[in-house]
């Protein structure tokens, strides 16, 4: 690979090109080594130290990799190694989704048709008992949506929660399960139950991402007397 130099010639779209396939080479290396020092990266790339600072600093400031005191080598100072973040594992394929629908199958298939059903429950009774334990006493209905609100976000839901008349309404703009929801709605129903559960108010479900809509939706009344619905009626087909 030319040295940087180098790549100060050429069109600018060229050398955004080229730029590019050094980052992702880069990437590459980390993922394959798991972490690299500045010196390691340049000698397996073929270009200057400073030029992989450069790649380096842009790939920390898209939040792709992190920097990090290694282990010192014998009386000098710590390295500074570099490694990828979560976010940069993410450009890998995954095939997490296959896998869990494969095995939701074989789970279906081994211990009959509720089984699926039985399994997400239990998951997302585990799910709220863990938000309960970080809620206090007599905590008002607001409250516990405004942070069960939160609790999707940070999940990457991209949750929205708004209110009209008697009604919440709460809003994901994405779901990290759509592949999995789109052929097992024990999925969707489990979230409406512990949405419900953990309310303890009338939570239904007006649009779901797994049924074509563009988002899923719930409706949430603020009256906290107010029928949990046991049956499934309510979500969307």
């Amino acid at each position: 690979m030319p040295g940087t130099s180098q790549l100060q010639h050429g069109s600018p779209d060229q050398r955004s090109s080229q730029g590019e396939r050094t980052s992702d080479r880069l990437l590459q290396l980390l993922k394959q080594h798991g972490s690299l020092c500045a010196a390691q990266l340049s000698e397996a790339l073929g270009m200057t130290e400073q030029g992989v600072r450069r790649h380096l600093t842009r790939l920390a400031g898209a939040g792709l990799i992190e920097g990090y005191s290694g282990k010192p080598q014998g009386r000098g100072r710590a390295q500074q190694l570099y490694r990828l973040t979560e976010q940069g594992e993410a450009r890998f394929p995954k095939s997490y989704p296959t896998l869990c629908m494969d095995l939701l199958h074989h789970l279906r298939a081994e211990y009959g048709p509720d089984a699926v059903g039985r399994v997400m429950n239990s998951r997302a009774q585990t799910l709220a008992a863990e938000v309960q334990a970080e809620w206090g006493p007599d905590l008002p209905l607001a409250q516990r949506l405004e942070q069960l609100t939160r609790k999707f976000q940070e999940a990457n839901y991209g949750s929205v929660l708004e209110q009209s008349g008697d009604c919440y309404y709460l809003t994901h703009h994405n779901c990290p399960h759509l592949a999995v929801a789109c052929e097992f709605t024990e999925l969707c129903l489990a979230e409406r139950d512990m949405i419900a559960d953990l309310l303890e108010t009338e939570v239904r479900c007006e649009a779901r991402a797994s049924t074509g809509a563009s988002q899923c939706r719930y409706r949430i009344s603020k009256s906290e007397s107010a029928a949990v619905p046991t049956a499934s009626s309510d979500v969307p087909h």
